[in-house]
């Protein structure tokens, strides 16, 4: 799979997008839309199969790509500083103007 950064070209943070189909533009691409992922410096968060989320299809219901696992879709234990799940957020985009 291919995971990259929003920052990557072309980014869309500057342009009013639609939070509905904020589909991802990055070249070749195969995202549905563009999904934020934690990570704290080099330590990555892990599905409950070990797995890390890269090893995890792009699209819904992420399911394991690692050969002989049988993991069914990505599942975290990681908690947000708010004490909501990962789930719980959505990644929202605010045209420049708008922001403080």
């Amino acid at each position: 799979p291919l995971y990259h950064h929003l920052a990557a070209p072309p980014s869309r943070m500057n342009n009013a997008v639609d939070n509905r189909n904020n589909k991802c533009s990055y070249p070749g691409c195969k995202c549905l839309k563009f999904n934020f992922h934690v990570q704290f410096g080099k330590l990555q968060t892990r599905c409950a199969c070990k797995h890390k989320h890269t090893d995890h299809s792009h699209s819904p219901p992420h399911r394991c790509n690692r050969p002989f696992c049988n993991c069914k879709a990505y599942s975290c234990l990681w908690t947000c500083p708010c004490g909501h799940s990962w789930k719980s957020h959505s990644t929202q985009f605010t045209p420049k103007q708008f922001r403080c």
